[in-house]
């Protein structure tokens, strides 16, 4: 009797067994399958597309933060009499109050308060592109680039060929409108596009 169950839970132990091979065994062909491949293609795909969605919806919605944020600190300065500590203070309190997200700090609130005045006199419709480059590529141009068209020229450019700040920094270093070492179609040869680049 006992050998009998023994033999049993051998034969079904096997049997379980050869099964799962089986089963891995047809999964490691999958990789191979055209089929499975063109799926997992479009799935990537689908995902990257997505990420970048997600990215380009959170870099809106920062960059429109940080507008009304800047415009509220500059009138609030023309305004009111709170002295010089008032974005020192203005830090502390949303660091406080936002301890999970950051961009609050004193320095940051400096850089929002310089970039709405630099673009604060452009007209509403040029103020709707800042929000499709990444807060990154504004903190370069405005401590780079000191004329508003010439900083518009560099968003425009940015849009149009999705340049990396790593391939903006140098040619803003130059300040002319002249210099472009890269045509907009090398550029892709020399900087991959992998969707917006949130430095």
């Amino acid at each position: 009797m006992i050998f009998v169950s023994i033999f049993v839970f051998n034969f079904n132990f096997l049997t379980i067994l050869n099964r799962e091979n089986f089963k891995t065994h047809k999964m490691s062909h999958l990789s191979l399958n055209d089929d499975y491949k063109i799926l997992l293609v479009s799935l990537k795909n689908k995902i990257k597309q997505s990420q970048i969605k997600a990215s380009l919806a959170i870099n809106t919605e920062l960059i429109e933060l940080y507008w009304e944020l800047g415009r509220n600190i500059v009138e609030k300065q023309t305004n009111s009499e709170w002295g010089s500590g008032f974005i020192e203070q203005l830090s502390k309190d949303l660091k406080t109050g936002f301890p999970e997200i950051g961009g609050f700090s004193k320095r940051n609130l400096e850089i929002v308060r310089q970039w709405y005045l630099f673009y604060s006199s452009i007209a509403k419709q040029l103020v709707s592109q800042l929000n499709l480059i990444p807060w990154g590529h504004h903190i370069l141009i405005i401590q780079k680039i000191k004329m508003v068209s010439e900083a518009t020229f560099y968003i425009q450019k940015t849009i149009e060929n999705n340049w990396r700040i790593h391939f903006l920094f140098p040619i803003t270093s130059k300040s002319t409108l002249d210099v472009i070492p890269f045509s907009s179609t090398n550029i892709n040869l020399c900087f991959p596009i992998d969707g917006f680049n949130a430095n």
